[in-house]
């Protein structure tokens, strides 16, 4: 059995590994009205019980007392720098916690230098963690350690069971679905996408940003491994396997604001996480501070919480960078919002649709495909096509004129990204690059800048 669970492991670390990547950049010079905070002042990180950890993973006993002193931070500066923005960031699922420390500590003066002062969303995600909980604790949406401990031979055989029942449906996959895709560019998908792409762009009622000089352009190696069969045992495994974790990190994410705590029997308040408080005063001040939200991934899902949860919040700018919620979850939050305001601005950024689809790793030792697309494959449950992602260019643009009405089009900036190295190529490459800036979310050459290793 431990064997087999570590097998398991691994498969789900290189087939669900969403968007960890961090890279080291070269720090700056800032001014000296910009210094005087550190790794600390710009991190809030939510762990699986809802408390609020540290950068060095300690438990925050007090988080009001330590949101206070991040906004206090951001006061002072703010005195020498009255045109100093707040960016927040969400990053999406499998990050580990050092990985939230490094990306954070790597990229916050770069990022201040800017004239903005970021905030860091990060909450507990990595691999090992959400499918043991699948398995261990997580029974009906609760955490129960007494139910989980007696049921949990049933949860792994179910896994296991449905792994065997899935090799028809992913070895038919693997010979032909994604061979089609991948080699056969123009298929039903495609055709309908390219119809609503020309229709949208007619009509120029959406902000569209792509560079059609790179819309292809795969090479021999993008296809040499496509057959690897390897993946006729790892396909089966990712899908039986992977839709636990996949919950799993589902529900952490409704988590972030407010613990499980208020379904024990507690109150609202003792359920509110550190998260929750530093929006809560965000609510409530800094009103003539411009705001900017930002997710990444699953990190859209939380995104989209914050919305709903906090409609008078005037962020001015709102951007999902390969967005894992599902398209009907815009209509919900993005819309509302963009309805209160019409100087508010929403932009949706995608790989190029057949990054998206080609991605692939360990030499194709697993199906290809980015979270996105195993998302509406197998591990998202996919009633209707508004359940799909929105962060797969192939629906959102087929999806747009349904989920935005007329009167807000305009706000709507939708950016695909071409096929080459100065643009994200992988789902997980979008905080290599400056995701904090506007020349980035609209697919400019000049202002896509690659954050480069020390």
């Amino acid at each position: 059995m431990k064997k087999i669970s570590i097998t398991i492991s691994l498969i789900l670390i290189a087939v669900l590994s969403s968007g960890c990547s961090t890279k080291y950049i070269k720090e700056p010079a800032l001014n000296n009205s910009l210094q005087g905070t550190q790794t600390s002042d710009h991190f809030i990180f939510i762990d699986n019980n809802g408390d609020m950890r540290d950068v060095d993973n300690n438990k925050v006993e007090n988080h009001e007392q330590k949101v206070d002193k991040i906004y206090k931070k951001f006061d002072t500066l703010k005195k020498s720098n009255p045109d100093l923005a707040l960016t927040i960031y969400i990053h999406g699922g499998l990050n580990t916690f050092s990985a939230t420390v490094d990306r954070v500590k790597n990229t916050y003066r770069r990022i201040l230098s800017e004239k903005q002062y970021p905030i860091f969303i990060s909450w507990k995600s990595g691999p090992f963690t959400n499918y043991l909980d699948h398995l261990f604790m997580i029974r009906q949406g609760e955490r129960s350690a007494l139910k989980g401990g007696f049921s949990f031979p049933f949860i792994f055989a179910e896994d296991a069971l449905r792994s065997i029942a899935r090799i028809p449906t992913s070895s038919w996959n693997i010979v032909a679905g994604q061979n089609n895709v991948s080699i056969k560019y123009m298929n039903d998908e495609e055709e309908a996408a390219n119809k609503s792409e020309d229709k949208i762009e007619s009509s120029k009622e959406f902000e569209v940003h792509k560079n059609t000089k790179y819309s292809r352009g795969h090479g021999f190696w993008d296809f040499a491994t496509i057959w690897n069969p390897v993946k006729f045992v790892t396909a089966p495994l990712t899908d039986g396997f992977g839709k636990g974790a996949w919950r799993s990190m589902l529900r952490r994410t409704d988590l972030v604001l407010n613990s499980q705590h208020a379904f024990d029997g507690g109150s609202d308040r003792g359920s509110q996480t550190a998260a929750y408080y530093f929006f809560s005063l965000l609510d409530l001040n800094h009103k003539d501070t411009r705001k900017t939200l930002i997710g990444h991934s699953m990190g859209t899902i939380i995104a989209n919480n914050v919305l709903t949860r906090f409609p008078n919040i005037d962020f001015n700018e709102v951007v999902y960078m390969a967005a894992a919620c599902k398209i009907k979850d815009l209509e919900k939050s993005v819309v509302p919002w963009l309805k209160s305001d019409k100087n508010r601005k929403f932009y949706n950024l995608t790989l190029n649709p057949y990054r998206d689809i080609n991605e692939n790793g360990f030499y194709d030792f697993v199906p290809r495909g980015s979270l996105l697309i195993w998302i509406d494959d197998f591990l998202g449950d996919v009633d209707s096509f508004q359940d799909r992602t929105a962060g797969y260019w192939f629906n959102i643009v087929r999806a747009a004129e349904v989920v935005f009405p007329s009167e807000i089009r305009s706000q709507v900036h939708l950016t695909k990204y071409g096929i080459k190295n100065s643009t994200p190529q992988n789902h997980g490459e979008f905080d290599d690059f400056n995701f904090w800036n506007e020349r980035f979310w609209v697919n400019s050459d000049k202002g896509v800048i690659p954050i480069t290793k020390n």
